[in-house]
This record gives C-alpha cells, sequence and structure tokens, in this order.
C-alpha cells in the first residue's frame, strides 16, 4: 500500500510507469525510492556517513584524527570511515593520500569549483578531477573513484548522469531533498531507473530514466530551533551558537533517522566548520554518543551503496566484506610522474656537475 501511495504522489510526468521492488526493479542494479525499507528497521544498521567538500590541506589532520582515529572502531571492530569529495584547488595530494591508506573514500568535486550546467564542463571536470586523484595519490585505480558531487550543488540535469556513466561513475550526490519537519521521515538512496521523484529544489534535475545509476539524496537536515532547513550541514540561516545547541542539532536529527525509518544520516559539509571550538568538541561527544547505541556505523558513501546492493542485518555485519578492516590500503611505492622527471633532472644535473669538474682537474694538473 505505501508504495502504491508513494508512486502516485511522487511520479513524474515523463515517468510512464512506477518502479516496483522485486517486480521491475532488482537488487543490486536498481532499488525503487522508499521512505521504508524492505528489512525491519528494528534489524537495519544506522548507517552514518560524512562527505567532506573540496580542498584537502594539512591543518584539518588533526581534526579528522581526533573524530575518526582510534581507538573509534565500529561494532565490528574496523576503524570508522569517511568519503573525501575532492575539488582540484587547494588540495594537498599527501594529505590525501594519507587518508586514502587509512581506507577513506576519495571522490570527485571539480577541479575549478565552478557552476557546472552543461555536458562538456562536466565531462571536463569529472574526468580531470579524477585522473589528478589517480595520478598524484598513486595506487588509487579509476574504479575505486566513483563517486561525484556537484559544486554548490547544481547540476547538468539529465546530461549529467549520462556523462557520469560515460566515465565510470557509479554515483551522484547533488540532488537535494527537503523536510518540512524534523519528525518528517528521509528517503533512503535510490537508483534512477525511474528518475528522480522528488521535488527539484536546484534546477535542473533528473527527469529521464537511467537504468543502474545510484542517488545519494542530499537529505536536508533541520536547523536546531526545527524552523528551516540546513542542505549542507554547515550552512544553517539559524547558526548555533553555544555546545548544546551544536550538540542538540547533531542528534535531534540523528534521532529522527535513529526513531524513525534507519535511512542512512549524512554529513553534507567542510572540514573548516570544526575550527570553531564548540562546534569540534560537540561533534566530538556526538559521535560517541552515536556509537554508543545499538547498530550505528560510521561508514564511507560507497560502502552506503554496497549495502544498498546487498542488505545485510546487524547480525550479519562482521562478515559483510565491504565493510570488512581490509578497506584499509597499503602504501604504494610507485613515483609519481613528477618525481620520475625531478630524480631524472637530479640524475642529469650531477652527471653534469661530475663531468664538468672531471675536466677542470684535468686542465689544472696540466
Amino acid at each position: 500500500m505505501e508504495r502504491s501511495v508513494l508512486c502516485l504522489l511522487l511520479m513524474l510526468p515523463t515517468i510512464t510507469s512506477c518502479c516496483r521492488q522485486g517486480v521491475n526493479c532488482h537488487l543490486p542494479d536498481c532499488f525503487c525510492t522508499t521512505y521504508f525499507h524492505p528489512i525491519d528497521r528494528h534489524t537495519i544498521p544506522q548507517m552514518v556517513y560524512f562527505g567532506f567538500d573540496d580542498g584537502v590541506r594539512e591543518h584539518i589532520v588533526p581534526y579528522v584524527d581526533q573524530l575518526f582515529g582510534e581507538p573509534r572502531k565500529n561494532p565490528n571492530g574496523c576503524p570508522l570511515s569517511v568519503t573525501f569529495f575532492v575539488s582540484g584547488d587547494n588540495t594537498d595530494y599527501n594529505v590525501l593520500r594519507n587518508f586514502y591508506h587509512r581506507g577513506y573514500e576519495l571522490a570527485s568535486h571539480s577541479v575549478t569549483h565552478g557552476h557546472i550546467n552543461s555536458a562538456k564542463r562536466l565531462k571536463e571536470e569529472a574526468e580531470t578531477q579524477r585522473d589528478n586523484i589517480i595520478t598524484e595519490v598513486r595506487s588509487v585505480t579509476k574504479d575505486a573513484v566513483v563517486g561525484w558531487r556537484s559544486p554548490y550543488l547544481q547540476t547538468a540535469g539529465d546530461a549529467q548522469v549520462e556523462v557520469l556513466q560515460e566515465l565510470g561513475y557509479t554515483y551522484d550526490i547533488s540532488l537535494t531533498h527537503t523536510k518540512a519537519s524534523i519528525e518528517n521521515l528521509d528517503p533512503w538512496p535510490l537508483t534512477l531507473d525511474y528518475g528522480w521523484p522528488f521535488k527539484c529544489v536546484i534546477p535542473p534535475c533528473i527527469n529521464n530514466r537511467h537504468p543502474g545509476f545510484w542517488e545519494i539524496p542530499v537529505n536536508a537536515m533541520r536547523d536546531y530551533r526545527n524552523e528551516g532547513d540546513c542542505v549542507y550541514f554547515d550552512t544553517c540561516k539559524k547558526e548555533t551558537e553555544t555546545f548544546n545547541e551544536t550538540y542538540d542539532y547533531i542528534m535531534n536529527n540523528f534521532l529522527s533517522h535513529y526513531n524513525g525509518n534507519k535511512a542512512p544520516f549524512g554529513f553534507h559539509m567542510h572540514v573548516g566548520w570544526f575550527k570553531r571550538p564548540d562546534n569540534l568538541a560537540a561533534m566530538d561527544k556526538a559521535i560517541g554518543d552515536m556509537l554508543s547505541r545499538k547498530g550505528v556505523y560510521i561508514v564511507n558513501v560507497k560502502q552506503v551503496i554496497e549495502w544498498m546492493k546487498d542488505p545485510k542485518n546487524v547480525t550479519q555485519l562482521d562478515d559483510f566484506h565491504p565493510w570488512s578492516c581490509a578497506q584499509k590500503r597499503y602504501i604504494s611505492t610507485e613515483m609519481s610522474l613528477t618525481e620520475i622527471l625531478l630524480l631524472l633532472f637530479v640524475i642529469a644535473a650531477l652527471g653534469l656537475y661530475i663531468y664538468i669538474m672531471t675536466k677542470w682537474l684535468r686542465v689544472r694538473k696540466k
């Protein structure tokens, strides 16, 4: 009954039939839009993910270490993981390399961080930034960088999915969903086999079908007074001013998921928000309190999708490979092109110096 009503309420004019899970939509390649996952909510793990946007620099390392490093673990005994949506401007790839080897996900957020609303511009930005990550971080393969977030959450509409699929990306996390009150439910991630069924908050949005491509809704939080939307976690119109307000803002939104439909709870934000001590302290306490609750896992966005493709209840997660401790990577000993050229330059310079000194000594002896 719930799916039938949802189809009638949300179906767009361009979508000619409704998605019915298990009938015309089958995992792992298709998942219908829903507010209620088919699995009993009491056995669903509460997934919490952090998606950090923009450049990655050395000064953010202490924040990341404090919040997500040792000794914090998920219930399966494995480290926490987060996702960095990396833009090419202002990124220190040495720091990014360290994060990757910890098991964090790296995804693309463009090269220039400009407004990208055409297929041509998107292809240039998405392809180049992924190549930057692969080249500079090393040991990162093409199939490891599969996520895209548009700057300013402005997409290229249907062309966005077409271009991303052509480039080998498997998910987008740019389309926004808002709700009128914190008590309302947020939708689960979905594939775009039947288009984007929700209101278009930042046009253009998706109208056509794009089989097998995952969309993670940017579910806007409600501010600490439950009076307005916060599409990005750190950009509320009514900002918190104290530790208690910030902690309540975080936990009230978290509990709306944990006590609600258990849809993945996402922080869409920028690491710079932690510069304010009260913010860092409130998030530190909130993460500890979230992890103290039964069945809460802090995973990256790609791991959320892996669970969506192959859902497991909380008793089966110790053996769920995509969330296993094996996600930590070994440091590559391969050299980047820049390092190879620098080494060749040093060798050539050294050879020239030895040649000149040898000639000089011979002339001196004469």
